[in-house]
C-alpha cells in the first residue's frame, strides 16, 4: 500500500509540473501581448505624429509655392511693357495655380475646424475632398474667365505700369481702323494683345501679340487707302517755286518743301501741287509727295496733284498751285483774292520713292488711288456723298472701303 501511495504521489507530482509550466507560459504570453500592445500604440501614435508633421510641412510648402506664383504674376505684369500671347497664357496658368493652392489650404483648414479636429495636418477623408473641390473651383474660374493682363490698366492708374510709346501708336491705328478703345493709352492689356495677334494672323506674320517691326509695318499699311479731305472756303493760291515773284505774290518764296529727283524745287506752274498746314504733316500720316485729287464741286471737275508744299500752322486750310487752277479751268485766280470752293482729297501713305512728278505719272497714280478708295462705287460720287453730309468737318479723315 505504501508503495502504491508513493507511486500515485509521484504521478500527481508529474502532472503538476506540466500544469505549472503551462501557467507560466500563459503568463509570459499575456505579458508579451501587453508589451506588444503598448509598442503598437507607441507605433500608432508615432505614425500619427509623423503624419501631422508631414502634413504641416506640406501645408507650408503649398502656401509658399502659391505665394511665389502670385508674386511672379504681379511682378511680371508691372515690369513687362509688351506682354506676348504666350506670356499671357503662362501668367493666367500661374495665377490660377497659385490661387488654387491657397484656396485648397483655406478650404481644408475650414473643413478640419468644422469637424472639430485639432491636428492641422490631418485633412484626410472628407476634408481632403472639400479642400480639393475648393481649390479646383478657384483654378477653373480663374483659368477660364480671368486674364491677368486685364489688371495692367489698373496698375498703370496707380503708377506701377508705365505707358509705352510703341503700344500707344499701335492702339491709335487699331482704334481708327478696327474700333479698338484702349482702357489706358500706351498700356497693353489682354484685348490689345489679342487684336495684335489677329492682325499678325491676317498678315501671315508670327503670332506673338507683340508689336515688333513687321507688325508696325503692317499697322502702317492699314492706313493706306485712307484719305484726308481738305475743304477751304475759299481756296488759296500758292505760287511758290521757280517762275513766281514777290511782285506777283507778296508771300512768294523761291523754294518748295518738296523737291524733284534732282533736288530742285518744284515749278508750281507746271506741276499740280497742293499745300497742307505744316502741323498736319505726319499727324495724319501725310507726307510730302502723297497723291491727291482736287475737286471743284460747282462744276464737278477734278484733277490730280501731289502734296508739294507746307503752309502756316493752325489755319487748317490748304492751297493749290497755278497748275491746278489751269487743270480745273478755274477763272484766273490771284494770290491776294481767292474765291473758289474746292476740295482736296489726299491719299494717306501714297507717296513714291523716288518721287516722280510728270503729269502722266500723277494722273495714272491718282486715278488708280481714287478707284481703290471708291471701291465698288465711283470715287468722285463717294466724295460727293461725304461732302453732302452735314457732319463733314473742314478736314475729315475717311477710311478705305472694306
Amino acid at each position: 500500500m505504501t508503495d502504491e501511495r508513493d507511486a500515485q504521489e509521484d504521478a500527481d507530482g508529474a502532472d503538476e509540473v506540466p500544469r505549472a509550466v503551462s501557467a507560466r507560459s500563459r503568463k509570459r504570453k499575456s505579458t508579451g501581448s501587453q508589451r506588444s500592445g503598448k509598442q503598437g500604440r507607441r507605433v500608432t501614435n508615432g505614425s500619427a505624429e509623423q503624419r501631422r508633421g508631414s502634413g504641416a510641412k506640406s501645408t507650408w510648402t503649398a502656401l509658399a509655392l502659391g505665394c511665389v506664383l502670385l508674386i511672379t504674376v504681379f511682378v511680371t505684369l508691372c515690369l513687362v511693357q509688351q506682354p506676348s500671347l504666350a506670356l499671357g497664357k503662362c501668367l493666367r496658368l500661374f495665377l490660377a495655380l497659385g490661387a488654387a493652392l491657397i484656396s485648397y489650404l483655406i478650404a481644408g483648414k475650414l473643413a478640419v475646424e468644422f469637424q472639430g479636429k485639432v491636428a492641422a495636418g490631418d485633412t484626410t477623408g472628407s476634408e481632403t475632398k472639400i479642400a480639393g473641390s475648393g481649390g479646383f473651383a478657384v483654378f477653373l474660374l480663374l483659368a477660364v474667365f480671368y486674364d491677368p493682363l486685364d489688371a495692367r490698366p489698373f496698375l498703370a492708374q496707380i503708377g506701377l505700369v508705365k505707358p509705352d510709346a510703341t503700344v500707344a501708336a499701335a492702339q491709335q491705328v487699331l482704334h481708327d481702323e478696327r474700333g479698338y478703345n484702349p482702357a489706358v493709352r500706351g498700356v497693353a492689356d489682354a484685348r490689345f494683345v489679342k487684336e495684335v495677334a489677329e492682325l499678325q494672323k491676317e498678315k501671315g506674320l508670327s503670332i506673338t501679340g507683340i508689336v515688333d517691326a513687321q507688325t508696325l509695318s503692317a499697322l502702317s499699311h492699314l492706313q493706306k487707302g485712307q484719305v484726308v479731305i481738305y475743304r477751304s472756303k475759299p481756296a488759296v493760291l500758292n505760287t511758290d517755286g521757280p517762275g513766281g515773284s514777290a511782285a506777283e505774290d507778296p508771300a512768294w518764296m523761291s523754294n518748295t518743301a518738296l523737291h524733284d529727283e534732282s533736288g530742285q524745287s518744284i515749278n508750281s506752274r507746271k506741276v499740280p501741287l497742293v499745300t497742307i498746314p505744316m502741323d498736319h504733316l505726319g499727324a495724319d500720316k501725310l507726307h510730302l509727295g502723297d497723291f491727291a485729287v482736287v475737286y471743284w464741286p460747282a462744276q464737278k471737275k477734278h484733277t490730280f496733284a501731289v502734296v508739294g508744299d507746307l503752309g502756316p500752322k493752325g489755319r487748317g486750310r490748304f492751297e493749290i498751285s497755278p497748275a491746278v487752277v489751269a487743270a480745273l479751268d478755274l477763272p484766273q485766280m490771284k494770290p491776294t483774292s481767292a474765291s473758289y470752293d474746292v476740295v482736296a482729297l489726299v491719299f494717306v501713305e501714297s507717296r513714291e520713292n523716288p518721287v516722280r512728278l510728270s503729269r502722266d505719272v500723277i494722273n495714272e497714280k491718282g486715278k488708280a488711288l481714287l478707284g481703290d478708295w471708291g471701291g465698288k462705287e465711283d470715287g468722285i460720287l463717294k466724295l460727293q456723298q461725304i461732302l453732302s453730309s452735314p457732319d463733314t468737318q473742314p478736314n475729315t479723315t475717311a477710311p478705305a472701303p472694306n
